[in-house]
């Protein structure tokens, strides 16, 4: 076909070109259909013999076959280039500007109609053949010779086919515009409306849409034997016209069957979205060689748009998405039962839907034809190819088509019963004396076989029987082979997920974009500097993404969901492995910190495993420990004490006392009892799980080092913190060196140790020790995870300990806001962050902020846990001394005297009981109660000596505020030895301008000027002034004015 010229020509001599261009067209379609059916061996000889010496005739052939073979490029791989290859997007409004009204080779361009992957569609009228038509021009920005040769190839196609339901193409040509070359094509204009338009409109009829349906078979089919994929197929490519008819718009992306040269290549225009995703076969997402379109690819895309032609909604919701997960969608997930005016359809019509859209190709219907025949039985009501055809299916099709006829031939059938029945009696009548006759005779005759046919069962039972044992032995070890085989693939997915490195993942996912920007920039300079300086922004844009949070959601949507859905799905006859598999994988979501997802596969496996495999069974007491433990993340200690009790009971039935999973169980169960602040019960179990892990797993096996953690931790909160940090400190280096710097359980006794150096005042230690876990448990498990927000608390308390209130209520901050879109307003993380945040609002003089914090954690506490629980007592001591410092005694009284009586029912000394102590003298010396006041500051003081490390800070705080006491009891000797005692405790800790020294001072210049007055003459006004003086220095040295 020739390029349009131009030029102006009398009506003689256009009608006569365009006869002769007929008929050239007509030649070139039949020696192109020989060519392809012939050997291409045979290609060169039988050019010479259809084109003789007309070059032009043989070049354009020689072209057309090119076209007949290509390579299949990596769909997604191309789509990430298109995504990073901005500079070659099409822009149509580049083509539409100022064509409207304008002339282009004999074309009026009247109106826009639409615009499609390659170009801008215009309504024109050709007027020297006086017909309207569809002129699809292309963007100058892409008239290459390849994307120009693409063009061309659009219209060969079209050419090809002529069929009622396929528009024609009439002419294919380059428009020579002053700023460029322009290739265009004319085609026949349809007078129609698109098909979701026509259905929401006109509202058919079911079998008026499978009409719809069959006739776009026909017409894809006609293609498919004229060797065109469509490969865009979807409803906005179906045009319905005034009567009724569809017609196929659109094989702008049609490519021929089994091209192999390099030329179709550039008939796919790499990078560039080739079809809608939507209605993308799986294979199509697939991009591999064996993955290449074929007839299968549109006989899928036929019944995506079936589905949506009947349900009036999309089988799969991509809009919404990304490009990978819903190619993962379409790939992974069946659709919804379509439905049909929210009624359901008959199951033989749903099958052919889902035959259409197999995930396999070789599962689909091989043609679109066959696709039209069984949509024709179904609505013949014969029986569909989609189903088995069993006789009894196929008799009840017979049936629906021939209801009359069936009928009648069933009462004759009735009827001739009932004949053959009569004359069966007078027959049996007749016959008896005859019978009696011969009846004698047959006695005889029948005792002498009866013994060789009793003989002849005998061998055949005995035959049976060997065959029977034999099936039996065979199906046995088929049996146990299956089993077997089962179980080694249960390992195998276990392995997998407990093999799941987030951290891992996330890092990749962002070198591999600053891979892909690397190639991009290099694709459009040379300049190292400006690649550098290109790749610099990247990194600066990237590094507010935390790369782990996106690979940990990924998985969540991609991978648990899935595998959520296939554990249930595919072991539905195998309990015993689903239960291994749910409960892995709620160890994994757990360590990921999906304690929701956790919750749902942790549920699942212990429900199961109850009932089908019975409370003994090993894998039912992994699950119930799994509950257990699931339940101590949450903070649910007391329903988790049930399980956990359970869980030990029968693991010491089961696998006796020294079984690495018992010493787990006891283990959990002394980590529970430290968490509820039963300590004295809470080191028996601690101890025994240690002992026994030394002995049965070795010193430093990583259960073993876990324990040792556990029991740190438990002896720091009893007041043993010096020999909880010695111990810890040694723990970690083990751990770095066994486990590695960035293990999961080594960041958590990083955390820890940090804790232990806060508590003991060494704040350097703390700072680095608590950075590093924070920083590393950000890399590792994401900005979201418990573990992380864990980390950023106990830094905030650090800076609130140290004075620096503003980094401290950005941590702060930063861990509620957190907890309460991932955890919920009452989760005891939650409630955590809210008391951590009441402290240090108190601390910087929001006293009134500070109380409303603590009544919201106490009222969240009295409603889950109730009025006895030490987190509900807890939280009655902070708002108790909050009140107090309000100077609302009355109201802090009753909250403090409860806190102490609880810590003193559990008879030990601990640091929480001294706190109490000291918290309750205050508030008695506040109304007055002088003597009980410095009874309880006393025994505080006494006490702290007694469980915190020598001169630790807190002993300072105790010692001033038993000095307050003396001062009002005007015992200023007293208080002054006090004040000054607790002020060289403090400065072992801080420097001399912190504000606890500074509060020592203050206390210094008040007591001597009291005694002052009380002994004038004794030089106290000096000591007064010098401590004034000293307070002065340290104010100056802050900073204060």
């Amino acid at each position: 076909m020739g390029h349009g010229q131009g030029m102006a020509l009398d009506e003689v001599e256009r009608r006569e070109q365009k006869r002769m261009s007929g008929q050239r067209h007509q030649r070139l379609k039949q020696i192109f259909h020989r060519l392809v059916d012939a050997d291409p061996a045979e290609h060169a000889r039988l050019l010479d013999e259809y084109c003789g010496d007309d070059a032009s005739l043989r070049g354009e052939a020689e072209a057309m076959l090119a076209h007949h073979a290509g390579s299949t490029e990596n769909l997604l791989s191309s789509l990430l280039a298109d995504l990073a290859h901005e500079e070659n997007a099409l822009d149509p409004d580049a083509v539409a500007t100022g064509l409207l009204g304008r002339e282009i080779n004999g074309y009026e361009i009247r109106r826009e109609i639409g615009r499609g992957g390659m170009g801008v569609v215009f309504e024109a009228f050709h007027r020297p053949l006086q017909r309207t038509v569809a002129l699809k021009i292309l963007s100058r920005s892409l008239a290459s010779p390849t994307t120009v040769k693409r063009f061309e190839f659009e219209a060969a196609v079209l050419a090809m086919l002529e069929h009622p339901g396929i528009a024609r193409v009439y002419e294919v040509g380059v428009w020579e515009a002053d700023a460029g070359p322009h290739p265009f094509f004319a085609m026949e204009l349809i007078d129609g409306s698109p098909l979701h338009e026509y259905l929401a409109r006109e509202q058919p009829e079911l079998e008026d849409r499978l009409k719809l349906l069959i006739a776009v078979c026909d017409a894809v089919h006609h293609a498919h034997q004229r060797g065109v994929i469509h490969r865009d197929l979807k409803p906005a490519n179906i045009l319905i016209d005034a009567h009724g008819r569809p017609h196929l718009l659109d094989f702008g992306i049609a490519r021929l069957i089994h091209r192999s040269d390099s030329d179709s290549e550039a008939m796919t225009l790499a990078g560039h979205l080739l079809g809608t995703l939507a209605y993308m076969s799986p294979e199509q997402l697939g991009g591999t060689e064996k993955d290449q379109p074929n007839v299968c690819t549109d006989v899928y895309a036929l019944g995506v748009v079936a589905y949506e032609l009947i349900a009036e909604r999309p089988a799969f919701d991509c809009e919404k998405t990304s490009v990978f997960k819903a190619a993962q969608l379409i790939r992974n997930t069946e659709p919804s039962p379509p439905t049909f005016r929210d009624k359901p359809l008959p199951s033989d019509l749903v099958t052919i839907i889902r035959k259409a859209m197999a995930k396999e190709p070789n599962e689909r219907y091989d043609s679109a034809s066959a696709l039209a025949d069984d949509l024709r039985r179904f609505l013949g009501r014969e029986p569909v190819a989609a189903c088995p055809p069993s006789r009894w299916y196929q008799f009840r099709k017979f049936a629906q088509r021939h209801r009359a006829a069936v009928t009648s031939a069933v009462l004759v059938v009735v009827l001739l019963i009932g004949s053959l029945a009569g004359m069966s009696s007078l027959y049996l009548q007749t016959e008896q004396a005859r019978q009696d006759a011969l009846q004698a005779r047959d006695a005889e005759r029948q005792a002498r076989t009866e013994e060789a046919e009793q003989r002849r069962l005998a061998e055949l039972s005995r035959q049976e029987a060997n065959a029977a044992a034999e099936r039996a032995r065979e199906a046995e070890e088929e049996a146990r082979q299956r089993a077997a085989d089962l179980e080694q693939v249960a390992q195998f997915q276990a392995t997998q997920l407990t093999s799941i490195e987030a951290a891992y993942m996330g890092a990749n996912a962002r070198q591999s974009i600053l891979d892909r920007r690397r190639h991009v920039l290099a694709n459009v300079t040379d300049d190292e500097a400006k690649i550098e300086r290109g790749l610099e922004e990247l990194e600066r844009a990237l590094a507010g993404v935390n790369f782990t949070d996106v690979a940990i959601e990924i998985l969540d949507e991609t991978i648990f969901t899935h595998a959520l859905r296939a554990i249930g799905e595919q072991f539905t006859d195998q309990p015993r492995i689903q239960v291994r598999l749910l409960n892995t994988l709620s160890e994994t979501l757990i360590a990921l910190g999906l304690n929701d997802k956790a919750r749902e596969a942790q549920v699942e496996a212990y429900h199961l495993s109850i009932e089908a495999l019975g409370e003994e069974h090993t894998d039912t007491l992994v699950a119930i420990n799994g509950m257990a433990v699931l339940l101590m993340t949450e903070g649910k200690l007391d329903t988790a004490a049930d399980y956990v009790d359970r869980a030990l009971a029968g693991y010491r039935r089961v696998l006796g006392d020294d079984h690495p999973d018992t010493l787990s169980v006891i283990d959990n169960i002394g980590e529970l009892l430290r968490r509820q602040g039963q300590h004295e019960e809470a080191r028996v179990y601690l101890e025994e799980a240690l002992e026994g892990r030394r002995r049965v797993l070795g010193e430093e096996d990583p259960a073993t080092l876990q324990t040792y953690v556990r029991l740190a931790t438990h002896l720091h909160e009893s007041g043993e913190s010096e020999r909880a940090r010695d111990l810890l400190a040694e723990t970690v280096e083990t751990m770095r060196r066994v486990l590695g710097d960035q293990h999961q359980n080594t960041l958590t006794a990083i955390n820890r140790l940090g804790m232990i150096y806060r508590d003991l005042g060494e704040f350097a230690q703390a700072e680095s020790q608590l950075l590093e876990a924070l920083r590393a448990s950000e890399q590792r498990r994401g900005d979201d995870h418990p573990q992380t927000i864990n980390a950023v608390l106990n830094l905030a308390s650090l800076y609130r300990q140290t004075n620096r209130p503003r980094e401290a209520k950005s941590l702060y901050r930063r861990a509620l806001e957190t907890n309460r879109r991932t955890l919920g307003e009452t989760h005891p993380s939650t409630l955590l962050a809210m008391n951590s945040m009441g402290i240090l609002l108190g601390q910087i003089g929001d006293l009134a902020g500070s109380e409303e914090m603590y009544r919201r954690v106490l009222e969240a506490h009295l409603r889950i846990d109730g009025p006895d629980d030490p987190r509900t007592l807890l939280m009655k001591n902070n708002l108790g001394a909050n009140l107090s410092r309000q100077q609302r005694y009355d109201e802090a009284e009753p909250y403090l005297r409860r806190y102490l009586e609880f810590q003193r029912s559990r008879h030990a000394e601990t640091h929480h009981l001294v706190i109490a102590l000291n918290n309750f003298a205050g508030v008695l010396r506040s109304l007055g109660e002088l003597e009980e006041a410095d009874a309880h500051n006393t025994e505080a003081v006494e006490m702290g000596g007694r469980v915190l490390p020598e001169r630790h800070w807190h002993i300072g705080v105790l010692k001033l505020d038993h000095a307050r006491t003396l001062d009002a009891m005007k015992r200023y000797a007293e208080a002054i030895e006090r004040t000054e005692s607790a002020y060289e405790v403090i400065l072992a800790t801080f420097s001399p301008d912190h504000p606890r020294a500074r509060d020592c001072k203050v206390h210094l210049v008040k007591l001597y000027e009291s005694w002052h007055e009380q002994e004038p003459d004794r030089g106290y006004d000096q000591k007064a002034t010098d401590w004034r003086d000293r307070l002065e220095q340290a104010r100056a040295a802050s900073g204060e004015t």
